[in-house]
């Protein structure tokens, strides 16, 4: 026998058996996600709806500051916009190598590889040849510069990818190396903590005017 818990609902109270429930969404009837069981009893296709509902629900453009929990299969969230819509903070790198964004209706979805080199052109074309404060990633690491040619840039050091850039030299790049002197590891490559996180889904690339 299951642990069994107290469910409460609009018309009933049910007491539910963790290895019998059913999905309780209406006209559902598959097994119960085993994790979900005795607290709400949904199916696992029906537990990632309403995951995806509610990021809709409180996501913003800066995203919800990762203040949910990773389900199961997803490994970690990805800083910066999506290649597909733009939304950032976001995007989520599953466990199986994929990365998909979690924002409203948006299907962007790419192996993560291939996701990296996308976002690096992107980026690259954004920037032009303006002077540009850029963010790369290796692993759990950021490196934080400046360059006139990103797209050359990012070619010669080919990061695992390009977070995101801002607009400005020497002096902007300087300010940031100060903000985040107490995660420098070495040079310009900064421990990617959340703090750095934010500030990197808090910036909105500006692309070159049409």
């Amino acid at each position: 026998m299951g642990k069994t818990s107290r469910w409460v609902n609009r018309r009933a109270t049910h007491y539910i058996d963790s290895e019998a429930a059913t999905c309780c969404h209406p006209d559902c009837y598959k097994p119960s996600f085993e994790d979900m069981a005795t607290v709400i009893p949904l199916c696992e296709e029906h537990v990632y709806v309403v995951y995806r509902q509610t990021n809709q629900i409180l996501g913003t453009r800066t995203g919800v500051d990762q203040q949910y929990e990773l389900l199961p299969m997803e490994a970690e969230f990805i800083p910066g916009p999506c290649p597909g819509c733009g939304t950032t903070g976001l995007l989520v790198g599953l466990a199986n190598g994929i990365v998909e964004c979690r924002a409203g209706s948006c299907t962007y979805s790419q192996e993560r590889t291939k996701f990296g080199a996308h976002r690096r052109k992107l980026m690259g074309i954004a920037a032009g040849r303006r002077s540009v404060v850029y963010y790369m990633r290796l692993g759990n690491r950021a490196k934080i510069g400046t360059s006139q040619g990103l797209a050359s840039r990012l070619s010669s050091i080919n990061p695992e990818d390009c977070m995101t850039f801002e607009l400005g030299g020497r002096a902007l790049e300087q300010r940031r190396h100060e903000q985040f002197r107490h995660l420098r590891v070495v040079g310009e490559w900064f421990d990617l903590t959340p703090e750095l996180v934010r500030h990197v889904n808090d910036i909105q690339v500006v692309p070159i005017p049409a």
